[in-house]
């Protein structure tokens, strides 16, 4: 999925300006995963997320079910 691709660019972007994301930067990015339906990029990103010492939200764990939820895997965004 192009947007998502370009998202994670921008990403990267970020990281190597010395600018450090923050929890709605990550909540940008797993929305990008749920509007392709990539459900463990999704979780990739949130996992990343958490290692880097940045508590989830309400949105965060939304966007994740999202994710699954479009990549038609309903027992995963259970969990």
């Amino acid at each position: 999925c192009g947007e998502l691709h370009r998202a994670e660019q921008w990403f990267a972007e970020m990281i190597h300006s010395g600018i450090r994301p923050d929890c709605i930067t990550f909540n940008s990015l797993i929305n990008a995963c749920a509007q392709c339906g990539d459900c463990a990029r999704a979780e990739s990103w949130l996992a990343y997320m958490e290692r880097q010492g940045i508590s989830p939200d309400a949105m965060t764990y939304n966007s994740v079910i999202n994710a699954c939820a479009g990549a038609g895997d309903a027992e995963r965004a259970r969990h």
